[in-house]
């Protein structure tokens, strides 16, 4: 009586309920042409009419109340499955997104990443990454205090969110990091990314006294070489900022020329 439908919800098979009511019906209308053969022709005719009648309309109900059982069944399976649909969705974006800065962490980050790599090498473009680390951070924390530090962190990945295009991918990579996936970008557009951003985070109003914040910038671009060389570059980049002074982007382009 019932099937499963492609998307997981329940159906009736029509057939099946119309060929049980209708044997109902026979059952019963064999049962009244047996009784009304014993009796005189006008009272076995006026019984036959009425049990006739009675038996098509209990057919009918049972027609009607199947129905009704089964679109509420279907309705309550729909609505179980569209809860479990969501839950799954909630659970998967909590597993892949950082609770604090709302950016995709590091798990979240090497998935997403993995499909703009496939088109850069597919279609021939170009692909850059920035690597950001906020500058003496722990100072901070040990300044101010984690709460702060946490503030600090939103702020910047605020910054950094609403400072890049839609197709641009910032991940919090760990700690006081985020990764910055910028396609179509070679090097030297990364390096303007990059000072887009330092410019960016260095004027964030932190509303605490004595805090103002910045952050080195190492970058590189994806080339020949897979993610793992390319991110390695980059934080040899960032690196090489914080030690000529922090608050830098590396490596220092000279503008292009026409």
């Amino acid at each position: 009586m019932l099937r499963v439908s492609t998307d997981g919800s329940l159906g009736i098979r029509w057939h099946d309920l119309m060929r049980t009511a209708v044997g109902i019906l026979l059952a019963a209308q064999v049962g009244v042409l047996v009784t009304a053969s014993t009796m005189p022709t006008s009272a076995g005719l006026a019984l036959l009419v009425a049990l006739s009648v009675m038996t098509t309309g209990a057919a009918l109900r049972v027609v009607v109340s199947s129905q009704k059982f089964y679109d509420t069944l279907e309705y309550r399976v729909e609505l179980r499955t569209k809860d479990l649909v969501e839950k799954m969705t909630a659970f998967e974006k909590a597993a892949t997104t950082d609770a604090l800065t709302g950016l995709l962490n590091r798990r979240g980050g090497e998935e997403a990443i993995q499909p703009h790599i496939a088109r850069s090498r597919r279609l021939r473009t170009a692909m850059s990454f920035v690597l950001v680390d906020i500058d003496r951070f722990k100072q901070i924390n040990d300044t101010h205090g984690h709460a702060v530090g946490d503030r600090v962190l939103e702020l910047v990945s605020a910054t950094i969110r609403q400072s890049l295009r839609i197709a641009d991918l910032p991940v919090r990579w760990g700690g006081e990091e985020i990764l910055v996936c910028l396609p179509d970008t070679d090097l030297y557009g990364a390096a303007q990314v990059a000072e887009k951003l330092r410019s960016a985070i260095a004027m964030i109003d932190t509303e605490t006294r004595n805090l103002t914040i910045t952050a080195s910038f190492g970058c590189a671009e994806l080339g020949e070489d897979d993610f793992a060389v390319a991110l390695a570059r980059a934080d040899m980049q960032m690196y090489l900022a914080k030690s000529q002074g922090r608050n830098r982007v590396c490596p220092q382009l000279v503008e292009k020329t026409s």
